[in-house]
C-alpha cells in the first residue's frame, strides 16, 4: 500500500511543509508542549537528588516510566492503529494537561518524599498516555506521507522543532527551577499540553489508516504487531539498530543531572548541556531536511555510534564549557542516526501496522535505556558519576567498533561470492 502511494502521488515541494496550515498548527502546538515538558524535565531529577542525595532516586525518576511502556506497549500501539489519529492526538494532549494541572495543585501543598512519590506516580501515568501518543503520531506522519510529503523531510521537521523546543525548554528550565521552583515547572507543563491540544483541534489533521479485522480480539490485534515484525526482517533490523543507538540517551539523561549537581554545581549548566544535545539534533534536522534521502550502510551507523561513545568518555572528564560542546556533537550524531532509521522504518512498514511497530520500537528503546539506567543507579554513587559515564561510553564505543568490523566482513564475503 505504502509503495503504491509513493508511485501514484506526486511528491510535494519541501516548502509546502511550512505553508500547509495543518502542519503549522499541529507542530506549533507540539513545539509548546515540548518546551513545557523539558522545563519539567529539568525539575524532576534535580528535585530527586535534592530531596534524597541518592543517585538511585534519579534512576527511579527515569525508570518509573519504563514499567507501563513495557507492559502495555503492544496494546497502546493497537489502540493507535484502531482509531482516528486526529482524535487521539487531541485527547491525549488534553489528558496530559489535566494530569499535570492536578499534580501542580497537589504539590503546592506538600513537600519532601511525599511530593516526590506523587510526582513519580504522575510520571508513571503520563508514560501510559505517551505510548498511545507515539503510535498515533507515527500514523499521522504516515498519513501526511500518503499525501505526497516526503517522510525524511517530515521526520526532520518533527525532530528539528522538537530539538528547538528542547533548547528553549531546557535552558529556560534551569532558570525557572532555580528562581521559581517545582510548582511553576508543573504549571508550565500543564499549560503547554493544553495549548497543544487546542492547536491540534483547530488544525484539520488527516485521520490516518485504521484497521481491525472482523472477529479479531483485542489480544489478537495487539499481538499482530509482533507477527508483522517477525515476518519483516528489514523492519526488525531497523528496530534493533534503534535500540542499540538509544543506549547513549540514558547515559546523558541519568549522568548529566548528577554531574551538574556534584561537580558543576549549577542548574543553569545542566540546562545548557541538555540544550546543547538538542542543538546538535537541530543541526542534524536542518541538514537532513534539505536532503532528498540519506541511505547509510551498517558500518557507517556503527562508526557513528562508536564516535559518540568515545566523545562520552571525554565529556565525563572535562570542564563544563568543553563538556557542553562535546554533548552537542553527540546530540548531532545521535539525532542524525535516529532520523535516518525512523524514516526508513516508516517507509517500509504498512500503514495498517505503523502504530504497533512504532510503539514496539519505542519499547525496545526503553528496554535498552532501562538496563543502562538500572545498572548506573544501583552500582554508582554520585561521586563516581564521571568514571561511570566514561566506562559506559568506552563500552559502547568498543562494541560498536566490533559490530562495524563484523558488518564490513559480512559485506566483503557477500561480494566475494
Amino acid at each position: 500500500m505504502g509503495a503504491a502511494n509513493r508511485l501514484t502521488i506526486p511528491e510535494k515541494k519541501s516548502l509546502s511543509l511550512v505553508s500547509d496550515p495543518r502542519i503549522r498548527l499541529y507542530w506549533g502546538g507540539q513545539f509548546l508542549s515540548t518546551v513545557g515538558s523539558n522545563i519539567w524535565g529539568i525539575a524532576l531529577p534535580l528535585l530527586a537528588i535534592k530531596e534524597t542525595g541518592s543517585s538511585l532516586s534519579v534512576a527511579l525518576t527515569l525508570l518509573v516510566t519504563s514499567v507501563p511502556e513495557l507492559v502495555i506497549g503492544p496494546w497502546a500501539g493497537a489502540l493507535a492503529d484502531r482509531y482516528s489519529k486526529r482524535t487521539m492526538v487531541i485527547a491525549l494532549d488534553g489528558a496530559r494537561a489535566l494530569l499535570y494541572f492536578i499534580a501542580m495543585l497537589a504539590v503546592s501543598r506538600i513537600s519532601g518524599w511525599l511530593a516526590l512519590s506523587l510526582l513519580l506516580v504522575v510520571a508513571f501515568l503520563e508514560a501510559l498516555v505517551r505510548m498511545w501518543y507515539i503510535g498515533a503520531k507515527a500514523g499521522l506522519l504516515k498519513a501526511f506521507g500518503s499525501e505526497g510529503y516526503q517522510l525524511q523531510k517530515l521526520n526532520a521537521l518533527d525532530r528539528g522543532l522538537q530539538n528547538t523546543a528542547r533548547i528553549v525548554g531546557l535552558i529556560a528550565g534551569g532558570f525557572v527551577v532555580a528562581e521559581f521552583g517545582t510548582v511553576t515547572a508543573l504549571l508550565a507543563n500543564s499549560l503547554s499540553f493544553a495549548l497543544a491540544a487546542i492547536a491540534s483541534g483547530v488544525a484539520r489533521l488527516p485521520i490516518g489508516v485504521s484497521s481491525q479485522r472482523q472477529g479479531e480480539t483485542r489480544w489478537q490485534f495487539a499481538i499482530e504487531g509482533f507477527r508483522y515484525l517477525k515476518s519483516a526482517p528489514a523492519a526488525r533490523e531497523l528496530v534493533i539498530r534503534q535500540a542499540i543507538l538509544n543506549l547513549l540517551i540514558p547515559v546523558y539523561a541519568f549522568g548529566l543531572p548528577i554531574l551538574a549537581h556534584e561537580f558543576w554545581r549549577s542548574a543553569e549548566c545542566l540546562g545548557f548541556a541538555f540544550g546543547a544535545f538538542a542543538g546538535g539534533g537541530l543541526i542534524a534536522s536542518v541538514v537532513l531536511g534539505r536532503k532528498r534521502s540519506l541511505r547509510l550502510q551498517a558500518p557507517h551507523i556503527w562508526g557513528a555510534i562508536a564516535a559518540a561513545g568515545g566523545l562520552t568518555v571525554a565529556v565525563a572528564g572535562v570542564p563544563p564549557a568543553i563538556g557542553i560542546v562535546l554533548v552537542g556533537v553527540v546530540g548531532l550524531i545521535s539525532h542524525a542516526m535516529a532520523i535516518t532509521l525512523n524514516t526508513r522504518l516508516l517507509e517500509i512498514v504498512d500503514g495498517m501496522y505503523v502504530g504497533r511497530v512504532s510503539v514496539l520500537s519505542a519499547v525496545a528503546n526503553r528496554i535498552s535505556s532501562s538496563l543502562v539506567i538500572l545498572v548506573l543507579g544501583v552500582a554508582t554513587s554520585p561521586a563516581e558519576i564521571r568514571q561511570a559515564m566514561g566506562g559506559v561510553g568506552m563500552s559502547i564505543g568498543v562494541l560498536s567498533l566490533l559490530a562495524m568490523a563484523r558488518a564490513a566482513t559480512h559485506r566483503r564475503s557477500i561480494r566475494q561470492r
